[in-house]
């Protein structure tokens, strides 16, 4: 199964013909993820998409970092005006076609018009948080917490240190499995999949020395809180991002 799945992710690492819709860059990123039975999340997940294992094992994850804008398509943002912090509740799924993608219960971001836009174009479950975030992973470590406004009990609080030379996740291992993921997917109002290609260099990684964290926003989305360590925990320094226009279920690159 290992095998299989690198197969497919670095089928899709090549970066898509034409235009892309949004670039952004996403830096200061904490991955964590906890192992959980696949019969847990299977409701969870439309029934046209299947769960994608790891060792018979499904992921769930919690994605903290920040959001720089570039540009959307032609016209470039003013540096600055429309960052923002961002954490997203995940867990990975594989189409009909075969293609192995992220599947979001939840993304929390600090800016509205983001929030609006994401819902709209993209059928993401976004929600409008108070979200704080400052610090450098590798000097004095990160402090972040997020509030929902729709939810007062959403709130969760992290703090990251990372060491050491980034390098890249080898293919066939738990971190590229996890990391490595060029395709979203998300429902339409009237049903049925959308989807919508992510490229990026193949993120950098790190490490943490220092790690604190909890899991409310899993609680929040009707998930299980794990009570123990991760499974997985490591940072990244950041990646440019493109996202290219949201398709639907049948729509070929």
């Amino acid at each position: 199964m290992r095998g299989s799945s690198s197969a497919r992710q670095l089928g899709l690492r090549s970066r898509p013909p034409g235009r892309s819709f949004l670039r952004q860059r996403w830096r200061s990123l904490l991955f964590l993820h906890w192992a959980v039975d696949p019969e847990v999340l299977r409701p969870r997940v439309p029934a046209e998409l299947s769960l994608d294992l790891y060792e018979e094992k499904a992921y769930l994850g919690l994605v903290p970092f920040f959001l720089e804008w570039r540009s959307i398509g032609s016209m470039a943002l003013p540096e600055g005006w429309f960052d923002f912090p961002e954490i997203n509740v995940r867990t990975y799924v594989v189409d009909a076609l075969g293609r192995p993608g992220v599947w979001f219960f939840s993304l929390d971001a600090a800016l509205r018009l983001a929030v609006a836009g994401a819902r709209f174009l993209y059928r993401l479950p976004y929600f409008f948080s108070r979200i704080e975030m400052e610090g450098d992973p590798t000097d004095r470590g990160v402090h972040y917490q997020v509030d929902r406004r729709e939810d007062r009990q959403a709130k969760s609080r992290f703090f990251w240190k990372a060491a050491g030379p980034p390098r890249e996740a080898e293919p066939g291992s738990l971190s590229f499995f996890l990391i490595e993921r060029y395709l979203l997917f998300s429902r339409s109002r009237r049903g049925g999949d959308r989807w919508a290609r992510i490229w990026h260099s193949p993120y950098p990684i790190q490490e943490l020395t220092e790690c604190r964290w909890d899991t409310a926003l899993l609680g929040a989305d009707g998930l299980p809180e794990p009570a123990g360590q991760p499974d997985h925990a490591v940072a990244s320094p950041g990646v440019d991002v493109e996202i290219f226009w949201p398709r639907r279920a049948g729509e070929e690159d």
